[in-house]
């Protein structure tokens, strides 16, 4: 009865309106809540299933590339847009071409940001793989908290090359 009262009748006729996966989570906390007549497996079930999705969702990295020509010298600019964390550091170190890549790299994190260690680490071997055939990495514009933790785990890092 507390689940048949709590619930918002409402949200069905709007069901066309509601993004697919919101549907998806609603459907879920009710189907969990009818077969284990238990309200609060339902509750839980969606906010897991939500916490999954949204994390999916926040594993885009983005990357704007371009040249830009300095003091005779030319660099390949990647601005990242996006957040840089364990689940997303796969697509990121799959966005640069190194080989095809001029002499001085400079990764623009302006518009992202680095969350954790394992982002840390997938810097520090992007920046190994371009010092290792003889390319310069800068990387620039990371926020407070960013800089905080690349400082702590690998301070190389933020190092000319």
């Amino acid at each position: 009865m507390v689940s048949i009262s709590t619930f918002e009748w409402k949200s069905i006729k709007n069901i066309k309106k509601v993004p697919i996966l919101d549907t998806v989570i609603m459907i879920t906390t009710i189907a969990v809540v009818v077969i284990t007549d238990n309200l609060a497996m339902g509750v839980i079930a969606g906010v897991v299933f939500n916490a999954v999705i949204f994390t999916w969702k926040i594993t885009e990295v983005r990357v704007r590339e371009y040249l830009v020509e300095y003091n005779g010298q030319t660099y390949k600019v990647y601005k990242l847009y996006g957040q840089l964390f364990f689940a997303s550091t796969a697509k990121f170190a799959n966005m640069f071409k190194y080989l095809q890549d001029p002499d001085n790299i400079i990764i623009d994190f302006k518009n992202s940001h680095v969350w954790d260690y394992s982002a840390v680490v997938s810097l520090s071997k992007i920046k190994e793989k371009y010092q290792n055939i003889g390319k310069s990495v800068h990387v620039v514009c990371l926020n407070n908290d960013s800089n905080a933790i690349v400082n702590k785990v690998d301070d190389t890092i933020l190092s000319i090359s």
